[in-house]
């Protein structure tokens, strides 16, 4: 519809969610940081009690306000409203019908095209949060998924001009994905994929086995992105300042709450690290997913301690994972 003024257009967003609801007492609440609502003590949904704070701040920054309507049992729908200023030279008609991806391009395409969205493969919630600033701001339009069996699923029928991929992710991993990726008859199947790792110390600019074209080391950053996109994508049109810290890359509230849970990840890992009754599978899994959650943010001493308790308790080596737990308990406690 039409704006405030000749230039700008309001467009109306309605998000319509048909699971369990949220109850009258829980609506308010779930717009605060590091909240979720709760149905019975056995709900193990995942989720770090984020999203619907960062949609509320990132809406502020535009001027827009987010309203819920529920029932429980029934489901929720969401509601804003943005006003944007039209493109110059932009006729009216075409505002409703710009496409936010383009057409299919044939898998055997050699041309990469400069608006085709990048597809982010990551487990962990402040990773891909981090990464979709990075790609918005080399002028891609980003896609995240969380798990390898999602980015299968989606490079089958959607092209995409970049795929970022978490090496280590439960279930199917970052290698294994690559490899349906590359042996199906997908149309991203000859898509340039990076795999992104804390398991290396420096990037690494050969293919793997499985079919990456580069594997990147974690935490990433905007400068070593571009470069890799410069030399594997060939995205000669795209500039990018280098910015290296979150708040560069998003509102200063949004950066700040990104930076509280990679601290909540790390003592939720120094909780099970230090525990003698974690299985050696819960201690990794734990220490990798606070790898990837604090280096991104930019704790990068922290990420290389919690590293080292990952190394550690993937040798099931008792004695060194003591010493790492004491030097987070010591770095934690400050």
């Amino acid at each position: 519809t039409r704006g405030k003024t000749a230039n700008t257009r309001q467009l109306n967003f309605i998000v319509r969610d048909d699971g369990i609801g949220i109850q009258e007492k829980d609506q308010a609440r779930i717009f605060e940081s590091f909240e979720k609502a709760k149905f019975n003590e056995d709900d193990s949904t995942k989720g770090t009690g984020l999203g619907l704070s960062i949609v509320k701040h990132s809406l502020a920054q535009m001027n827009s306000k987010i309203a819920l309507q529920s029932t429980f049992g029934k489901g929720s729908s969401f509601r804003f409203t943005l006003e944007l200023e039209m493109v110059p030279g932009t006729a009216p008609a075409e505002v409703a019908t710009t496409k936010a991806f383009p057409a299919p391009i044939a898998q055997d395409a050699t041309i990469h095209n400069a608006t085709a969205p990048v597809l982010i493969v990551d487990d962990n919630p402040i990773n891909r949060t981090v990464l979709r600033e990075m790609v918005s701001r080399l002028g891609y339009t980003p896609v995240c998924v969380t798990l390898g069996l999602e980015a299968v699923a989606t490079a089958q029928d959607t092209y995409y001009s970049l795929i970022l991929m978490d090496v280590n992710m439960p279930g199917m991993d970052g290698h294994e994905a690559t490899r349906e990726i590359r042996s199906g008859q997908g149309i991203s199947a000859n898509t340039t994929i990076l795999g992104v790792t804390a398991l290396i110390s420096r990037d690494y600019n050969q293919k793997s086995e499985s079919g990456m074209n580069a594997m990147l080391a974690k935490p990433l950053t905007a400068s070593r992105l571009t470069a890799a996109i410069k030399e594997h994508v060939d995205a000669e049109t795209h500039q990018s300042a280098d910015h290296e810290d979150i708040t560069d890359l998003m509102d200063p509230v949004t950066a700040r709450e990104l930076k509280l849970q990679s601290l909540t990840d790390a003592r939720t890992a120094l909780r099970i690290l230090s525990d003698p009754t974690s299985t050696w599978t819960a201690r990794l899994d734990a220490a990798h997913y606070a790898v990837g959650s604090t280096g991104i943010v930019g704790f990068i001493k922290l990420s290389q301690m919690l590293s080292e308790a990952e190394a550690a308790a993937k040798q099931q080596d008792q004695s060194a994972l003591d010493n790492s737990v004491a030097t987070l308990q010591e770095t934690l406690a400050e």
